[in-house]
């Protein structure tokens, strides 16, 4: 139901990442709460975040991206996240239009600032 009416948002007007995500529950703070890798939000994470080398959680990466200190797929590339992230949206019935919506900022997240 929540993904009919971003939809019909979507159609209507121009909408902002901001309300997108608000929609979904996660906090107004760019960047802040989400995975610096994939962005998705960390309070989502059932494993609390992912690990730094010395077993502490991370405050900056989940639990898919991140384990014992190192990136779980270091080769990746900020556009090849993107698609693994939108496919796994779908995987959820997101529509494919609003999936690439939420994730056209990935690059700008912290662990792909330094590739662009």
């Amino acid at each position: 139901m929540r993904v009919r009416a971003a939809a019909s948002r979507w159609a209507g007007e121009a909408v902002e990442f901001a309300a997108v995500r608000s929609l979904f529950g996660v906090d107004d703070m760019p960047g802040e709460g989400v995975c610096q890798s994939c962005g998705m939000p960390l309070a989502r994470d059932a494993q609390g975040g992912g690990t730094e080398r010395d077993g502490t959680k991370s405050v900056l990466y989940c639990s898919h991206c991140y384990q014992a200190g190192a990136f779980t797929l270091p080769d990746l590339t900020a556009d090849q996240m993107r698609e693994r992230v939108i496919e796994k949206l779908r995987e959820f019935h997101f529509p494919r239009f609003l999936a690439r919506f939420m994730t056209r900022n990935i690059a700008q997240l912290q662990r792909w600032r330094a590739e662009t």
